[in-house]
């Protein structure tokens, strides 16, 4: 299967079953793991539970062996010294048992010393027991090869029992060997499986945030009354279906915010000019009075005006290559007249790579920041604009003015066309407050952002654009 159909597959998919599909892959990964340990441990288990076996039957075999021979001695030296038959039954009983014990140990036993102790320790005691089926005159005779068989034997049993001690002892090696390579391994195992149900918890976290992370950027532009671009959620069903109907909302705020500007549009041009003709009883006074009162109510419907047909126009950004100190330079110069007029001195410090922005908004934006920083400014002030360049891909621009500044309880409210302000009144500021709200709408259709900084003397504008492609 391709890694297309897998992607399909996926797509096709519901966040909630994705969510029970890596639940359920995780959980077997670590359930199939903690099973294979289970059955490693009662493997384990179970062979320590036969080498212990083993070696309790052979200790019993042997110390059966040592009894047994023991018996063996003490029929043959009274059978030696008496002479009565019953002893030597004894003696030939006790044999017997010996060699069943002898067997059986040295059937746990593996290698060619417990064969040779079997095979010696079977030759001597044929060889006493032939001595002892000889008549009481001729075993005189053999005196001292009886004393050395009686002898020789419980030296074997003592080899015998080195052997079988040695043999436990390889087993024990054997298996603190084999539990040593499953516990490494087992080890292995846990971490390969923690290794990877964290991958997967990975892959299906990135899976399954991505989108989230998409919706989330979505309903920020929204709210920031960014209607231009479609919404396009990838991932799984639900959360693709969610998108069609966040791009449908879209589609609606879009249209109501075309009809509402077009309906200030359409009350703001019948407000223009509103006549005074009708009221020809007015004194000259009276008159003049209306005319100022008129003409600040037309500037203020231009600006709100200006404002909504900036909000509608900021929805359609055209990125072009710009060479933003040459942008500036071509401001300064436009606004040439009024600071020369004032006596004020403006200044472009560093510079930044060409990016791609939107030529007109930036050239709107800069003449906003230079126009307000030369009315407020005093005569001879001097206004600087700080370029920076910031990486990745990025670039800072500060714009100082040595005015009044902004009063503290109005710097929240800077950006905003239709707050206002105390200094906006008493400075005849409003039409400054418009320009600044415009700017901003410029400067968050091309992602960036613009803010007043807190700063001793004048004011401080610092706006921050990405390099987008």
């Amino acid at each position: 299967m391709s890694n297309l159909n897998r992607v399909n597959i996926l797509s096709r998919c519901s966040f909630r079953q994705l969510l029970l599909v890596a639940f359920l892959l995780i959980s077997g990964l670590l359930v199939a793991t903690s099973v294979r340990a289970l059955f490693t441990l009662e493997s384990l288990a179970a062979h320590s539970r036969l080498a212990s076996r083993q070696a309790v039957n052979m200790t019993e075999h042997l110390q059966r062996l040592n009894e047994r021979t023991v018996a063996m001695e003490r029929a043959a030296r009274q059978f030696l010294v008496l002479d009565d038959p019953i002893f030597k039954e004894r003696y030939h009983e006790a044999a017997d048992q010996a060699q069943q014990a002898l067997s059986a140990a040295a059937s746990a036993m593996t290698g060619e010393a417990a064969v040779e102790i079997v095979a010696s320790w079977n030759e001597n005691q044929a060889a006493l027991w032939q001595i002892l089926q000889q008549p009481a005159s001729r075993r005189g005779n053999a005196a001292a090869d009886i004393q050395r068989i009686l002898t020789q034997l419980p030296a074997l049993n003592k080899q015998m029992d080195a052997e079988g001690e040695a043999k436990i002892g390889t087993r024990n090696d054997v298996m603190l060997e084999e539990l040593e390579q499953q516990r490494a391994m087992l080890g292995w195992q846990v971490i390969g499986a923690i290794v990877l149900a964290v991958l997967l918890a990975c892959v299906f976290g990135l899976w399954l945030s991505m989108p989230l992370a998409q919706l989330e950027t979505v309903i920020n532009r929204l709210g920031g009354g960014r209607f231009d671009m479609p919404v396009t959620i990838r991932g799984p069903s639900d959360l693709r279906r969610l998108g069609q109907q966040l791009d449908w909302l879209r589609q609606r705020l879009a249209k109501a915010e075309a009809e509402k500007i077009r309906f200030v549009h359409n009350v703001s041009r019948r407000l223009r000019a509103p006549s005074l003709d009708s009221a020809p009883e007015l004194d000259a006074a009276a008159r003049g009075s209306a005319e100022l009162k008129h003409l600040a109510l037309k500037q203020r419907i231009s600006d709100v005006l200006g404002y909504h047909e900036a909000v509608l126009d900021a929805q359609q950004v055209n990125r072009l290559p710009v060479d933003l100190r040459g942008l500036l330079n071509k401001v300064i110069d436009d606004y040439r007249d009024q600071s020369l007029a004032k006596d004020i001195r403006v200044e472009i410090d560093g510079a930044v790579k060409t990016h791609n922005l939107d030529l007109t908004k930036m050239e709107c934006v800069l003449s906003s920041l230079l126009s307000n920083a030369v009315r407020f400014s005093p005569p001879g002030g001097v206004v600087r604009f700080i370029l920076t360049q910031m990486e990745p891909r990025g670039l800072r621009l500060d714009c100082i003015d040595q005015g009044p500044g902004v009063a503290p309880e109005d710097a929240p409210y800077i950006f905003d066309p239709f707050h206002a302000t105390q200094e906006a009144v008493s400075q005849d500021r409003s039409g400054a407050q418009s320009s600044l709200a415009i700017a901003r709408e410029y400067i968050e259709a091309q992602h960036g952002n613009i803010e007043l900084l807190r700063s001793e003397e004048g004011a401080h504008f610092r706006i921050t654009l990405p390099d987008e492609h």
